[in-house]
């Protein structure tokens, strides 16, 4: 993999700089590199192994916001950062080392095929995701650049936002700058048209990264159809994952966090499904002690069937009193053409009796 020159400078200043000084870090190996900085593998001074981001321009006042954002975001599926380091005119931080590497680099190695991801994976998967991004939201902070080589797995392959190179802070929460920043294919319309956004651009990316893992393409360039790509969409939560989070209007997006429950909602009826079908028989059930589970899964069969029966008896009602709304307005009706004849008919008797009586 070729790296710019400034990195090979970057890393040999480093690398130099690494025996006795007061980092106390060593076997230093380059690793990456993006567009902010450049992050090398090292051990530190108990043996463990931790990544550097070092900024590949001198005396970069972004990589300590960057850090500042991280160390404010403490999070299970948010980047966790330890120190930050200034060393000569080089600015760096530490962080933990993801074992399993992006999600970019696994859609790579399961091939360009759409269907490679089975729909647990992409619960749980996506369920950290918004969880992480629900976490930065509700501290007013845009990630501006979600894509599928920002979404790192540790040894647990649980899902971690990195990278806030771009991350900025925001107030009011819905609404941010007008820069057009991100990457291609994963940008909200409004990013792209330089228009007032906020916290529906990073769920427009989510939604383009749920692309990416349906079709297999990790560059977005193509994009599943909720009315053709019936086979990848096997379960309900994803269609309705695709549909809400991908509204061109961002006021009409679904929030992180409403995903994220739309996901935990799958995630939950799955696990009884599975716990089912792995006990087996009701007696097997109830002599490991499972009885539980499959009392839950019973009363949410019955709680569902009464939600169902009620919205049809609502249903009955309102034709009910639509039928006994209209019986009425026609009895009115009736009644005031009746009194408006008799009205006319004593009228008429008044003008008899006046004619006679003259």
């Amino acid at each position: 993999m070729a790296f710019a020159s400034v990195s090979d400078f970057c890393c040999r200043s480093l690398t130099e700089s690494l025996p006795g000084s007061p980092l106390g870090f060593s076997r230093c190996e380059q690793i990456g590199e993006g567009g902010m900085g450049v992050c090398y593998k090292c051990v530190d001074s108990s043996g463990a192994t931790k990544v550097l981001k070092v900024s590949k321009e001198q005396s970069d006042t972004s990589m300590k916001e960057e850090f500042t954002m991280l160390e404010m975001l403490r999070h299970p599926n948010v980047l966790q950062v330890y120190q930050y380091f200034s060393f000569g005119p080089w600015r760096a931080y530490e962080m933990d080392m993801m074992a399993n590497g992006d999600l970019h680099e696994e859609i790579v190695r399961r091939g360009a095929l759409p269907g490679q991801f089975t729909h647990s994976e992409l619960a749980q998967w996506f369920s950290g995701i918004l969880s992480g991004l629900s976490h930065m939201h509700a501290q007013n902070v845009l990630h501006r650049d979600i894509k599928p080589a920002n979404i790192l797995f540790d040894h647990g392959m649980r899902p971690i936002l990195g990278d806030l190179g771009l991350a900025v802070k925001t107030a009011p929460l819905r609404h941010g700058p007008r820069t057009c920043c991100g990457t291609p294919g994963f940008m909200a319309p409004e990013v792209v048209a330089q228009l007032d956004y906020g916290t529906p651009a990073d769920v427009w990316s989510v939604n383009r990264v749920m692309h990416t893992c349906l079709t297999g393409d990790p560059g977005c360039r193509r994009l599943c159809d909720i009315h053709r790509d019936h086979h990848l969409m096997q379960t309900p939560w994803i269609a309705v994952f695709l549909r809400r989070s991908g509204c061109f209007v961002p006021c009409e997006r679904a929030l992180a966090d409403e995903l994220r429950n739309l996901v935990c909602k799958y995630e939950e009826e799955e696990a009884l499904s599975a716990a089912a079908l792995v006990l087996g028989t009701c007696g097997h059930i109830r002599a490991s002690g499972k009885a539980a589970l499959l009392r839950a899964g019973r009363l949410a069969e019955r709680r569902i069937k009464r939600e169902q029966q009620a919205d049809v008896v609502d249903l009955e009602a309102g034709a009910i009193d639509r039928v006994v709304r209209n019986a009425q307005r026609k009895v009115r009706r009736k009644a005031a053409i009746a009194k408006q004849k008799k009205g006319c008919t004593q009228v008429v008797a008044r003008r008899s009796l006046l004619l006679s009586m003259t």
